[in-house]
């Protein structure tokens, strides 16, 4: 487990039972602590004194059921739940589940016994879970960062695929390109690459260092019917494990006007 010291809740009024998980914690006693309450009423309190990394609760209290402390994902980093009953039943064990409960258990000697291994599973799987949504999160606000500059910027910025489909195109597109971002989106990129500048355009996609930044000056087709220059600064984002290239992103800008009075110094 990941904890130092595991705070377990245990809701459960019928001592017995109580009695035989608290008895199947003993040899970790050093590594778990239990709480032990009795009714979804203590459940609440204790829960407000210390927050448990795990709650195994009884189906049925004197003052309600245990479901009513699922998450009902809601919250998908609530505290995880083992939910246990003294009969099985499947339309209840799929509605635990739905709801939020990491695990359903039947009472038995057996199962009882067996709960440090169920808790150390339950615990496992939702951290497991809580690193997933924190990982959505995260790129959702990437993302959205990602927009807001990229709608504001006068460069256009694009996300290419590994074949080169534009997977997003700022607004920008229409100022440099004539081309609105509805107009480019989903189309592939080198089908406005002038053709002697595809293959310089093609290696950016053949696999760089992570995190390098490359600048490339090349020519792109108009929605007039004309050529422009763009200079396009590309950074492939690559996964981090095996390497591959996810996706490239770029920013280009137009520099026909840079390219004309250069021709004209060269000419003179």
């Amino acid at each position: 487990m990941s904890y130092d010291v595991i705070n377990i809740l245990l809701i459960e009024d019928e001592d017995p039972h109580a009695e035989l998980i608290q008895r199947a914690f003993e040899d970790q006693s050093s590594r778990v602590r239990i709480n032990r309450v009795r009714s979804l009423t203590e459940a609440r309190t204790q829960m407000l004194i210390e927050e448990p990394a795990l709650i195994i609760a009884d189906w049925r209290l004197p003052d309600g059921e245990s479901m009513e402390l699922l998450p009902n994902h809601n919250d998908p980093l609530a505290t995880p739940i083992i939910l246990m009953t003294s009969y099985g039943n499947e339309r209840i064990a799929v509605e635990a589940l739905k709801s939020g409960a990491l695990d359903y258990v039947v009472k038995s000697p057996e199962s009882m016994l067996d709960m440090p291994h169920l808790a150390e599973r339950a615990i496992e799987q939702w951290a497991a879970r809580a690193e997933r949504v924190r990982m959505q999160r995260a790129l959702l606000e990437s993302e959205a960062q990602f927009r807001l500059l990229a709608e504001n910027a006068s460069d256009m910025i694009s996300r290419l695929g590994t074949d080169g489909q534009m997977l997003y195109v700022s607004p920008a597109c229409e100022t440099i390109l004539g081309y609105t971002s509805e107009e480019l989106t989903s189309t592939i990129s080198y089908d406005i690459v002038h053709e002697m500048d595809l293959p310089l355009i093609k290696n950016l996609f053949k696999g760089k260092p992570l995190d390098a930044t490359y600048t490339v000056t090349h020519r792109a087709l108009h929605k007039d019917g004309t050529y422009i220059w763009l200079e396009t600064s590309a950074r492939a984002i690559l996964d981090r494990k095996t390497g591959d290239i996810l996706e490239v992103q770029t920013a280009s800008r137009d520099i026909t006007e840079r390219k004309k009075a250069e021709r004209a110094l060269q000419d003179a």
